[in-house]
């Protein structure tokens, strides 16, 4: 299949089965093509199917480069099509909240200083470090590599995620009072983004106060410290090498 029947027919699935509010067939079955060819989207669709087609991406959990200001609106556009779950009974996207407001500056309900992200070199910065956290199976493999995340340790960029974490209180997820025992506190996007926090100058004692001020009914609480705890180690141990 051509690269841009393959976007278009992962196009017209997802709108098929949206009418259902399920998730379309096509793209488990062909998720590696559909992300190979998806860096090349802008050059193989008009502006209506590239904006359809980021709506999808984004519902699924994905987001996208651009190389442009045109491109950086259409990716706009379809980030607050998103939205859509709210008013139309959709299910929720399936991308993380706190990583789509350092993308943008916004979420549904939520806003960050500095606005939205308009310029295009700053949120391709800010997606590099989207797929940086992302890299990781566990935190044990995370700790092991604390050298990965210090080029995305700049002050801009750790000031962009504080916000962002600040901005959802540090819950990385909607909290069901029925189901804490669910909350995953090993949730690795979220701590892979302290570990910036902690390697950035100018952070690093704020992410320490605000863990430390979390109120007493944050979702386990307890388990969330104690991974802080091993992460700030692993970062002091880290630096003390790197000052060697």
């Amino acid at each position: 299949m051509e690269a841009k029947e393959l976007l278009l027919t992962f196009i017209e699935d997802e709108d098929k089965a949206l009418i259902k509010n399920r998730q379309g067939k096509f793209y488990p079955a062909q998720h590696d093509d559909i992300k190979k060819h998806a860096k090349r989207l802008f050059k193989l669709l008009d502006e209506h199917q590239s904006q359809r087609f980021c709506y999808h991406y984004l519902r699924l959990g994905h987001f996208i480069s651009v190389d442009t200001g045109a491109q950086l609106d259409i990716v706009k556009a379809a980030y607050l099509a998103t939205y859509e779950w709210k008013t139309q009974g959709f299910d929720k996207p399936s991308y993380d909240v706190f990583i789509a407001i350092m993308l943008f500056g916004f979420s549904d309900a939520k806003n960050i200083e500095n606005g939205q992200a308009t310029d295009v070199a700053a949120y391709n910065r800010y997606l590099g470090v989207a797929n940086q956290i992302n890299r990781y199976s566990s935190l044990s493999s995370m700790i092991k590599k604390i050298d990965r995340f210090a080029p995305y340790a700049d002050d801009e960029t750790a000031t962009r995620i504080l916000q962002s974490l600040r901005a959802v209180n540090y819950l990385h997820h909607d909290v069901n009072p029925r189901y804490v025992q669910y909350y995953d506190e090993n949730y690795l996007s979220f701590w892979g983004m302290i570990i910036i926090l902690l390697l950035n100058s100018s952070t690093r004692q704020q992410v320490v106060a605000d863990l430390a001020s979390l109120p007493c009914d944050f979702p386990k609480r307890v388990e969330h410290l104690a991974n802080f705890d091993e992460f700030h180690k692993a970062v002091n141990t880290f630096l003390g090498a790197v000052a060697l």
